[in-house]
């Protein structure tokens, strides 16, 4: 089975798991399955050059993942700027959107370490205990150490913590920082005595799923055996549904879920299936986000569009009203420098009944075709 945008310079053809989607594992599955963790090194490509979220990056941290993934021979490039093309290359190539480039560094400082740590351990049925790839979690000091979490924050965690470090007083600790435990961001590589965003434990997770480890082939199958337990079959049983993404989701790109889905979910029920797909430019993962500058001249808030849905099932199931064929909702940024100026209507235009061919959303059996 393929995938293709309508412009064939841009089509991609899946792999074979990309078909069977495990909601939003398979961020985590592409985050580990990308070598040595590109995204690290991809924030520094010119091609992401005025990334909203720049304050979070440790630039000489970055400079070191791309020296440590050339070092490694998981990047053939020899200059920086090489090196960082290549890696963001490596992740275009995964599947990720050419939309998501500015992306990935807001992402990569606040998500991407995040899930790779949470989901292993959730698919491999670990505890954090375990410190898996040598990861815990833990309140740190402003230079990164340990410390004792404070009492006030563990007391209002429960109700401004989202459960994915970084979150209230708790970080990502890599147990096996140069010199002791130390916050992953600011830890220190054993293999290559760099602060280079902890390269060796984003290998390690990546060989839970390669199992390219003999020493770590126990973990791997764990983890493996719990992604295959939480696959999807595609099959809605005739029951309606809409799915409505951003097409420059970073966190849980499309390619990853949301279109490999909904080609699965028309093979299995053909002409029965209800189901509609609705892709949204100019959108991405973090509504929460967009009062920061940078999202907010870029991006329209894709709860819009949530909430457009649910009172689009409500109609259809209360009175019969028709569920919006597959299609691609263009929007248009609110642009201007931050603040942006207020949303309105032209940003976030409805859906069609009857969308024009160009922005149709359409499989023939064998191909996804998505519009640009």
């Amino acid at each position: 089975m393929s995938a293709s945008h309508s412009d064939s310079s841009s089509s991609f053809h899946s792999r074979p798991t990309d078909w069977r989607p495990s909601r939003c594992g398979w961020t985590w599955l592409e985050t580990v399955s990308t070598p040595g963790g590109a995204t690290g090194a991809a924030v520094l490509s010119a091609r992401a050059a005025g990334s909203p979220g720049a304050l979070f990056l440790i630039a000489p941290f970055a400079q070191n993942r791309c020296a440590s993934l050339a070092a490694k021979g998981l990047l053939a490039s020899t200059t920086l700027a090489a090196q960082a093309d290549e890696a963001l290359d490596k992740l275009l190539a995964y599947g990720w959107e050419p939309e998501s480039a500015l992306l990935h560094l807001s992402h990569y400082a606040l998500a991407t370490p995040a899930i790779a740590m949470t989901y292993s351990n959730s698919y491999g049925r670990f505890s954090v205990a375990d410190n898996l790839c040598g990861f815990s979690f833990g309140a740190v000091d402003a230079a990164g150490t340990p410390i004792a979490a404070p009492a006030a924050a563990i007391a209002t965690i429960f109700g401004t913590g989202n459960g994915i470090p970084p979150t209230g007083a708790i970080q990502i600790i890599n147990n096996d920082s140069v010199g002791g435990p130390r916050r992953d961001a600011l830890s220190i590589s054993p293999s290559t005595n760099l602060p280079d965003y902890n390269i060796d434990g984003a290998i390690c997770q990546r060989e839970l799923w390669t199992g390219a480890n003999r020493d770590r082939l126990r973990d791997s199958l764990r983890v493996r055996f719990g992604v295959a337990q939480v696959q999807k079959t595609a099959d809605l049983n005739r029951k309606p549904a809409i799915i409505v993404h951003g097409r420059n989701d970073t966190l849980v790109p499309v390619n990853f879920s949301s279109r490999p889905y909904y080609a699965r979910n028309q093979q299995v029920e053909g002409r029965a299936s209800r189901l509609s797909y609705i892709e949204v430019t100019n959108a991405q993962h973090f509504d929460a986000f967009l009062p920061i500058a940078g999202f907010d001249t870029r991006y329209v808030p894709l709860h819009v569009y949530f909430i457009r849905a649910v009172d689009a099932m409500y109609a259809h199931l209360a009175n019969g009203a028709p569920l919006p064929p597959s299609q691609v909702v263009r929007t248009t940024p609110r642009g201007g420098t931050s603040p942006a100026p207020a949303l309105t209507p032209a940003n976030v235009p409805a859906w069609s009944l009857n969308p024009p061919a160009a922005d149709r959303i359409t499989f023939d059996g064998t191909t996804l075709t998505i519009p640009d």
